[in-house]
This record gives C-alpha cells, structure tokens and sequence, in this order.
C-alpha cells in the first residue's frame, strides 16, 4: 500500500515459472496493467519496455522480491515537484532476507551536504555505484531524451543510466529508507 494514491503499476511477467500469473489474476485494480512476454527476453528488455509503455510524468521501478514502503511515492513526488532541475531522487534500501529480516542499512555517503554533479561522478567512476536502482523515482521526460538502458550491458545498466543521467541532470538521494531489497 502506498499513502500516495495517483500511479499506475505496470508489471510484465517475463514467463516466470512460478505462480505469478495465478496471483496476477487476483488483482481487480484498474492502476494495475499486466503484460505477458510471450518468451524470456530478461531484465533489461523487459525494463525498458515498461518504461516505454508508462503514462506517468515519474517512474518508479520493483522487482518481484523487494517491496516500496508506504511514504516512498509520496515523498519523491514531493521532493522531484519542489525541484525541476532534479532528473532522478533515490532513497536508501532496507537490505532484507527471504523471512523479511533486516540485514543492514546502507549509509550516507557524504556527511556535508549533497554532493556535486562532478563530484558524483567522480565516485561513480573511481569508487562504486552508490545509487540503489529499486530506490530510484526519475521524471518520464527524463527516459524519453535519455533513451532505454543499454541492451549490451546486461549486468551493469543502471550504472551507465546514471552516468547518462548525471551528464544533464541532477539527481539527489534521500536518507530516508524507502524500499526494502531482498538479497
């Protein structure tokens, strides 16, 4: 349940061999669009497929085993409507197990303020990705110049997002804990 009730949720069932499509059958919501690979094409595909189907101004993304927590849609609408020069807010995970049990919190990484644009790249470049994509709300208009992940870069697509992000825009992580990830 999100506290923030405008969205729209787009899943693509990228031929699990679960029981996805039975609990999809389920859901009577009229926000909810439910797509079916007819074959596996894999994350990426499938991510930017959804990305290009959305109708909202900002895109959110989850992965079938992590969860939003109930303030994450309300809290970076409101952070990316009160800055427009800001392409992407991201928030911190909550690190989970498969029984839901915290595992650990990821830190901030800079204790005097935002960082630079230059300066976030610099730490993209010689140290890690720092930036959680289930945490990650960016503005549609954002997708549609940047263009869809790269297809080449299977293991790595978010971090080449970014860095195509961070060339013209902002971008800003919360501190606050918005999306629980299961590893």
């Amino acid at each position: 349940l999100q506290s923030y009730t405008d969205w729209e949720l787009l899943i693509q069932d990228d031929c699990s061999l679960d029981d996805t499509q039975r609990v999809l059958q389920t859901y009577s919501d009229s926000r909810i669009i439910i797509h079916h690979n007819s074959s596996n094409l894999g994350p990426v595909v499938t991510l930017n497929a959804v990305m290009s189907q959305a109708q909202g101004v900002y895109l959110s993304f989850l992965a079938s085993d992590d969860y939003f927590f109930p303030h994450k849609l309300t809290t970076q609408v409101a952070y990316l409507d009160a800055h427009p020069e800001c392409g992407a807010v991201f928030g911190l995970p909550m690190v989970i197990d498969d029984h839901n049990t915290h595992l650990d919190t990821q830190t901030r990484l800079w204790s005097s303020g935002p960082p630079s644009r230059p300066q976030q790249l610099q730490h993209l470049f010689f140290h890690d990705n720092y930036l959680c994509h289930p945490t990650v709300m960016m503005r549609r208009s954002v997708f549609q110049e940047l263009g869809p992940y790269d297809l080449r870069l299977r293991q790595l697509p978010d971090y080449d997002y970014w860095i195509r992000l961070l060339t013209k825009y902002s971008l800003h992580v919360l501190p606050d804990q918005v999306t629980a990830l299961r590893k």
